[in-house]
């Protein structure tokens, strides 16, 4: 089998099984790092999202994904639906 088909097969297999995921609201870690976070809801600045540690300061603060953060404040412009997150996920998975 080719390379490439190989590929293929395994992301649409992954998105197969990820797909149900979709269904779900946000959950666990979500909650703090995603829906409860004004600066992704409403940024006040691109700098605020990409100087904003992933973990807030109350769970350690210490670790940075500028990108991560920038692309979950790109999806809130588009909807503030947990399904849309799920969607997104699957995709870049």
């Amino acid at each position: 089998m080719k390379p490439a088909r190989a590929a293929l097969i395994a992301a649409l297999v992954a998105a197969t099984v990820a797909l149900p995921s979709i269904r779900n609201d946000f959950v666990e870690d979500d909650l703090w790092v995603l829906r409860d976070r004004h600066v992704l809801v409403a940024p006040p600045s691109v700098k605020a999202i990409l100087t904003e540690p992933y973990w807030r300061a109350g769970f350690g603060g210490r670790l940075w994904r500028p990108l991560v953060l920038a692309s979950w404040a790109i999806d809130y412009r588009i909807s503030h639906s947990p399904h849309w997150f799920h969607a997104v996920n699957i995709g870049w998975a």
